[in-house]
């Protein structure tokens, strides 16, 4: 997790891209030896791939939902 949230803080407004947080640079390999493990925090790659931007409107989002639910 440490270096996927090195990664995040190397970008963190506009992120790194769709699918870089799959295998992370610096991060072990998985059991068979053939690609580097990713993050597995989803808030996490989230943020790593497009950024705080997005989960900013994606909470905002979130918030409406739940104001209209709770009114209902």
């Amino acid at each position: 997790m440490g270096s996927a949230l090195h990664q995040v803080a190397e970008s963190p407004v506009v992120g790194h891209g769709l699918g870089q947080f799959h295998e992370l640079r610096r991060a072990p390999y998985n059991a068979m030896g053939r690609r580097q493990q990713g993050a597995h925090n989803q808030y996490l790659t989230f943020v790593g791939e497009a950024g705080i931007i997005p989960l900013v409107l994606y909470v905002l989002s979130l918030n409406s939902l739940l104001q209209v639910w709770w009114r209902m």
